[in-house]
């Protein structure tokens, strides 16, 4: 049991990075989602160039946090076993989905 505690130690301590990454890359593609939404609800049309680029930049932040969640797992596969990989990939992937969820929240609550 001691040495599981130890690969789960050097799990995470490996993997820390990945998560904040990961986090705060699909906080920001939901915020810019978020701005296009709000963008939209003006009076002013939205042009085609700054959705595109709304569009561009939502993209690439949940690409970039895909992708570390996809380190995480491969860093607790590497140091624990596959089946803890798993989890650790749902339970980053839920902080992600919770993230977006705060940021709709917060934008909800300004508009009230």
């Amino acid at each position: 049991m001691p040495e599981f505690m130890e690969l789960l130690k050097s799990a995470f301590n490996e993997s820390a990075n990945y998560l904040t990454w990961s986090f705060f890359s699909i906080v920001a593609g939901f915020a810019f989602y978020q701005v296009k939404q709000k963008r939209k609800k003006k009076t002013k049309p939205i042009g085609v160039w700054e959705k595109g680029m709304y569009n561009f930049y939502a993209l690439i932040f949940l690409v970039v946090g895909a992708v570390n969640i996809l380190y995480i797992v491969d860093v607790f596969k590497n140091t624990v076993g596959s089946l803890s990989a798993v989890f650790m990939g749902l339970f980053a992937v839920l902080v992600g989905v919770n993230a977006g969820m705060v940021v709709w929240g917060q934008a909800d609550k300004r508009d009230e």
